[in-house]
């Protein structure tokens, strides 16, 4: 070894001559750590690596947070991806009463996270419960499967800066966010931690966050932002006799598991990147995100894709009511309703502002957005320009540039008249009265339009007078 060479500290590394580098248990180096040398199929282990003039060394580790991280201990051979996600789902299956779907979802979840740093986008794992359904085994067996785990509780945004030196995938459990300072930070900077490249300014120094997170919690979280870039596991109590789960036990299972993911790792990281997914492409863009990132370790079988693709096609359609829940979605909803309520004239914004809190008081929800926050997602958010309109404050001239700007912006957000006509209207097939602009702009979601039959005002969410043929009396006695 060349004694000039530079010291580096690394947790993993893929040198230019394709072999990997990458950390795994030891009790004769320091903090326990050595390197496994990976080159074209044959492994080796080595307590430091030099490489063209520098020493890659494991990094120095606090005794408590490599007591905290689980490193595979041994590295086996041979390991196929479809034969090692059977696996794991049999395993789940002993000891958790949860839906095939969700078996399989975590399953591939955990396979990912032995190839996260592959991904440009790492969704957070959420699962939701009562006390006593099952969320801390659970979490405790994905301790035990996912790629350098440290399972946490009470977490805060200085214990999530300490950890990311080994880049773990980070388990959070009771994760309750209060309305805190620190919990709006620790809320932002798991927002951050889903997307590469986006860093984190503390005390003079950049952190990366991003990576895989796993959460368990009593409840989805509030933050619309933050749920979107999640995929749900919902449990409850069961009946069922189970398998009793107990670590010290199983601890030879884990060992194996572990070995096998890491052969599974170093195995497919050169040949592996992320697929298009083209039989996905009817998924929302984020969740197309989310579902070609877990499909790194499936690309070898084409059948446990589609099996992943239908699971989050479910997840999609949780994802729909976050979207519908965002500051942007409902003041583009008010306008949307107010523009086929109103043709000319001028709107006020206190007028949207009144439009989107009734809307919110008819579905039970208690937040109130006063006309200034509703003016800044107006000019911030959705780029729709307000003037001062004398004294009655600021608003917008109501013409047909607007309104085609308007019906714009409703096919963006994929909103259409089914979803601002009543339930009654809907049910029965029909939008309420028609509009060329909901045509031209395909926002008649499948719905029948009745035309204006008298010169009376009509509101666009009256129900026709009679939707469906009823019957007269003459009928009724014929039919005797």
């Amino acid at each position: 070894m060349n004694p000039e060479a530079h010291k580096q500290p690394t947790d993993f590394e893929r040198l230019p001559d394709g072999s990997l580098l990458d950390l795994i248990g030891g009790q004769e180096t320091t903090c326990g750590l050595q390197f496994v040398h990976w080159r074209e199929g044959e492994s080796r282990l080595v307590h430091s690596f030099e490489y063209d003039g520098k020493i890659f060394v494991p990094p120095n580790l606090d005794v408590s947070l490599r007591r905290a991280v689980r490193f595979p201990n041994n590295i086996a051979k041979g390991v196929e991806g479809v034969e090692l996600l059977t696996r794991i789902v049999a395993f789940l299956k002993e000891f958790l009463d949860i839906d095939p779907g969700s078996l399989h979802l975590i399953a591939v979840f955990a396979m990912y996270t032995w190839l996260w740093d592959l991904a440009q986008w790492a969704p957070i794992l959420w699962i939701t419960g009562p006390p006593a359904s099952g969320k801390t085994t659970l979490l405790c067996m994905l301790h035990c499967l996912c790629r350098r785990p440290v399972l946490l509780t009470d977490m805060t945004t200085a214990g999530l800066y300490s950890v990311q030196k080994v880049r773990p995938t980070l388990l959070i459990d009771e994760c309750e966010f209060g309305r805190s300072a620190d919990a709006h930070r620790l809320m932002g900077l798991l927002r951050a931690g889903t997307t590469r490249g986006i860093g984190v300014f503390r005390q003079g120094h950049v952190f990366d966050c991003f990576g895989p997170k796993i959460i368990a919690a009593r409840l989805q979280p509030e933050d619309p932002a933050l749920a979107s870039r999640s995929l749900f596991i919902n449990m409850l109590p069961t009946r069922r006799l189970l398998r009793f789960f107990n670590p010290e036990l199983l601890r030879p299972q884990f060992d194996d598991f572990q070995s096998r993911l890491l052969s599974f790792r170093l195995a497919n990281y050169a040949r592996l990147g992320v697929p298009e997914l083209d039989e996905a492409s009817d998924l929302c863009p984020r969740m197309l995100q989310i579902a070609r990132s877990l499909a790194i370790p499936l690309q070898n079988d084409r059948s446990m894709r589609q099996q992943l693709i239908y699971v989050l096609r479910e997840q999609h359609q949780e994802q729909e009511s976050f979207r519908c829940d965002t500051p942007e979605y409902l003041v583009a909803e008010a306008l949307f309703l107010l523009a086929h309520e109103q043709k000319v004239g001028e709107l006020f914004v206190n007028a949207i502002a009144d439009r989107l809190n009734d809307n919110l008081s008819e579905r039970g929800d208690e937040r109130h957005f006063k006309a200034r926050k509703v003016g800044a997602i107006l000019k911030g958010s959705l780029g729709i320009r307000t003037e001062r309109l004398g004294r009655w404050g600021r608003g917008i001239v109501v013409n047909n540039t607007y309104l085609r700007a308007i019906h714009a912006l409703a096919r963006r957000f994929r909103i259409t008249r089914r979803d601002i006509a009543s339930w009654m209207a809907v049910k029965a097939g029909y939008g309420g009265y028609p509009c060329d602009l909901c045509a031209e702009f395909n926002l008649e979601d499948g719905l029948r339009f009745v035309p204006h039959s008298s010169p009376r005002h009509h509101s666009l969410f009256d129900f026709p007078d009679d939707p469906i043929p009823q019957r007269n009396s003459h009928d009724k006695r014929n039919s005797r």
